[in-house]
């Protein structure tokens, strides 16, 4: 198990995805302890890996003029960003 964490490490999967999929596992190993399929969980010895804390993005604000859609200053920001727009009288 430890084996398959360190495996999506190597592939570049987030903390919070090798989280999710050790969670998982242990909520299936459970149940087959539970059902007395399995003596004991191998997973309870594992700890969680730890989550990544991702900056947050703030959308660029584009003034708009009433008067004139083409004079949005959209030359600012790069090709393909997401914007706010910002109507200005």
């Amino acid at each position: 198990m430890i084996d398959y964490l360190a495996h999506l490490t190597k592939a570049g999967r987030s903390g919070v995805t090798r989280a999710r999929k050790l969670a998982s596992i242990r909520e299936c190993l459970k149940f087959l302890v539970e059902e007395k399929i399995l003596p004991s969980s191998p997973a309870l010895n594992i700890g969680m890996p730890k989550k990544e804390h991702k900056s947050r993005v703030f959308l660029p604000v584009v003034k708009c003029y009433k008067t004139s859609v083409s004079r949005c200053e959209l030359s600012k920001v790069r090709p393909g960003a997401n914007v706010l727009m910002s109507i200005v009288a």
